[in-house]
């Protein structure tokens, strides 16, 4: 199978947190700006996916421009120690997302001193090398990241989930130091998501999506 696509991602200016308005149509560096010590980021992302045989992601056979991410986030620093941030998220990956608006991640960031520290809210998960700056342009030197770890459409429950974290720096002399996290997550399981129905009936069929659903939450 030979697969193409191609995305093209511009950043903007955004003033207002709920006020998303697209300023110009040319590719931009990341540009961000502060109102005293409140920062607004946002990006927006179109790309265009084709295959030859079989349909991944999305209809590729036939070439499909369901390939959309628009995002918006704002974070403040309200002490020395204390940060805290969110990020409001609505893409399009064929079945995935629909251009619904989701909260992508949001939490509290107590940072106590370089040893300890700590997340509580949606906080992201730091999955593989990129999962923690996978939305940073800069570090996207491919279209995708490998979907083995990365899967695009997983997103819903592999970019962030409703836990605490505590982290650190540990300083070891000549052998310089050691960066370590440790997660504590909820198992709540969204099967909202069409594309994770569909995998859960690939999977298991004739087992009843709704059933699971409802008594997961």
């Amino acid at each position: 199978m030979t697969y193409f696509c191609f995305r093209s991602t511009t950043k903007y200016v955004l003033i207002l947190l709920f006020l998303m308005a697209v300023l110009c149509a040319s590719t931009k560096q990341a540009r961000a700006f502060d109102l005293n010590t409140l920062e607004v980021h946002g990006f927006v992302s179109q790309g265009y996916l084709r295959s030859t045989d079989n349909n991944y992601l999305a209809k590729t056979e036939d070439g499909t421009t369901e390939f959309n991410d628009v995002a918006i986030n704002v974070s403040t620093t309200l002490t020395d120690k204390l940060r805290v941030g969110c990020q409001f998220l609505a893409r399009d990956l064929g079945d995935a997302g629909n251009n619904k608006v989701v909260l992508d991640w949001g939490y509290g960031d107590y940072h106590f001193l370089d040893e300890l520290g700590i997340r509580i809210g949606k906080v992201k998960r730091p999955m593989g090398f990129y999962n923690e700056g996978r939305d940073v342009d800069m570090l996207r030197t491919w279209v995708f990241l490998p979907q083995s770890v990365y899967r695009e459409d997983y997103r819903d429950i592999s970019n962030a989930a409703k836990c605490g974290s505590i982290y650190g720096t540990m300083p070891a002399g000549q052998l310089g130091s050691f960066d370590y996290q440790q997660v504590y997550a909820s198992k709540d399981l969204d099967l909202e998501p069409t594309v994770l129905r569909k995998q859960f009936q690939n999977f298991f069929p004739g087992v009843d999506t709704d059933d699971i659903y409802t008594e997961i939450k």
